[in-house]
């Protein structure tokens, strides 16, 4: 059966996945979401798995994890972050390579909506002001939450979609990047990430 665009996912899409859940909020006696604490440094977490993903030693040492100094980076043209902020980011580019609809289904799921905005850019034109720290991954090729590429960037604590992470490029989702406040600046930041 072939899928539409506009087609909704509710039952599916009705309870957080337990992949996303520590173990205490996955038994039938639990009934509060557990609360997660954000770290500095990798912590066992209730599942016994780390905060910190592996390989993050290998990716801290290239974009967009990497730290690099503000002259190394260039100037910042978008600031960006997840829900509750705790992951940050900067772009040194104004315009991505290109900006893209996708409706397939994998995309679908993520965003639990018809299809995901993105905005193609080069690794190096983006900056995690943290690295990788309070960055969690999903690989759906690999099915695992180790760093493998590709893979699903999300904020740790909100679980809020940052970028899907290919060899070579990130696909952002511009619903993540500041807009900015008056309307020359929306506008702006529309013609920017516009889907030609």
């Amino acid at each position: 059966m072939r899928s539409t665009p506009f087609r909704l996912c509710a039952p599916i899409l009705r309870s957080t996945p337990k992949c996303y859940l520590p173990a205490a909020a996955t038994t039938a006696r639990s009934t509060q979401f557990p609360r997660f604490i954000p770290t500095t440094h990798a912590r066992k977490n209730a599942t016994g798995m780390s905060d910190k993903p592996e390989g993050t030693k290998d990716m801290a040492q290239r974009p967009p994890y990497q730290h690099r100094s503000a002259e190394d980076f260039g100037e910042v043209k978008w600031r960006g972050k997840c829900q509750c902020g705790q992951v940050k980011y900067k772009l040194n580019k104004e315009k991505p390579l290109k900006a893209k609809f996708c409706h397939c289904r994998g995309c679908q799921m993520t965003h639990a909506a018809p299809f995901q905005w993105a905005a193609i850019f080069h690794k190096e034109n983006l900056l995690f002001e943290k690295g990788a720290e309070g960055l969690a991954f999903y690989s759906s090729t690999n099915k695992t939450r180790e760093y493998s590429l590709p893979t699903k960037v999300f904020c740790s604590w909100c679980r809020s979609p940052i970028m899907d992470e290919g060899r070579n490029v990130c696909l952002l989702f511009p619903e993540s990047i500041e807009c900015g406040d008056t309307d020359a600046e929306r506008l702006e930041w529309r013609k920017a990430f516009e889907v030609e």
